[in-house]
């Protein structure tokens, strides 16, 4: 450094008449500038018409988001013990990439897991009418509603359910009229 330049306590250049209001900053301007937040995110300033939008690596993602046609639920069903044609049976139709029904070919699909032989489980995307989808969970719903009429009425799950000094073991569900 030259004998002239003027320096403060740390050795570092002077900076007086320099932005005398803006607190002193350590290490190198940032690259952006103060309009940092005004600006677009980059991927929406690369986004082209005719060119999906950039997902930045490393960014928190959803592995088994999906669109489904509108007025349907869908779900993603693993290929193990038959659930595809159980859901299939149950009026399950495949979801393709475009979000709309189509043919298992078709459909989208996703390695969810392992099978038990080592063999890769795939999850394929289906989905079945809103009204269907909500009579199936009434359905399901019908036998907790009476498993909790019974609890709150104080009915044991059976006879054999009551064990030593009044604790109770779950033997298998069995409601009794009475």
């Amino acid at each position: 450094m030259s004998d002239d330049m003027q320096t403060d306590d740390s050795g570092s250049p002077a900076t007086s008449g320099m932005n005398d209001a803006e607190p002193k900053r350590r290490g190198r301007p940032p690259k952006d500038g103060p309009d940092r937040e005004a600006r677009e995110p980059r991927s929406e300033l690369r986004a082209e018409p005719g060119r999906r939008a950039r997902i930045p690596l490393g960014t928190p993602q959803t592995k088994l988001g999906a669109k489904v046609p509108k007025g349907m639920v869908g779900r993603w069903v693993n290929d193990v013990g038959g659930r595809v044609q159980q859901a299939l049976d149950a009026g399950y139709e495949f979801i393709n990439d475009a979000g709309t029904t189509g043919s298992r070919g078709s459909g989208r699909v996703q390695i969810v897991g392992v099978k038990e032989d080592g063999s890769p489980m795939h999850g394929y995307l289906m989905a079945i009418p809103e009204d269907w989808h909500k009579e199936d969970q009434a359905a399901k719903q019908k036998p907790l509603d009476a498993f909790e009429a019974e609890i709150r009425r104080g009915i044991p799950q059976g006879a054999d359910a009551q064990g030593e000094a009044g604790a109770f073991y779950n033997k298998g569900t069995v409601l009794e009229r009475r």
